[in-house]
């Protein structure tokens, strides 16, 4: 998938903020954990493709609210939004998510099931 920084909208303010969606791609051993079949992404010019890979689970779609200074550039925007992006990418891939699936507690101990991670 191409796309990874949506942007929603601009509000003005002091600072002012945008509402921008962050797309992961999610690695093929954590998409069943990720799957939300019938989910859809928030922003409604998104391609069926776009929608249908969100509800599979192999791209994770993150709302935010970013603030940026005032007189911000679209080049200095556009930085800021990607610097953000690679932060969280890296934190999103280096989640263990899905390996711990399952792991229960029964009232008296927890069971660890990595059988599906």
């Amino acid at each position: 998938m191409a796309k990874q920084i949506v942007v929603l909208e601009q509000r003005s303010g002091s600072p002012p903020t945008w509402i921008v969606l962050f797309w992961f791609p999610v690695k093929p051993a954590q998409q069943t954990y990720r799957a939300k079949p019938g989910a859809k992404s928030a922003w409604k010019f998104a391609a069926q493709e776009e929608h249908d890979a969100i509800a599979a689970g192999q791209v994770f779609e993150v709302q935010a609210t970013c603030e940026q200074a005032e007189g911000v550039t679209i080049g200095q925007l556009g930085a800021n939004l990607l610097a953000r992006y690679n932060a969280m990418k890296a934190q999103f891939d280096a989640d263990p998510w899905g390996s711990y699936y399952g792991t229960n507690h029964d009232g008296v101990s927890w069971t660890v099931d990595q059988s599906k991670a």
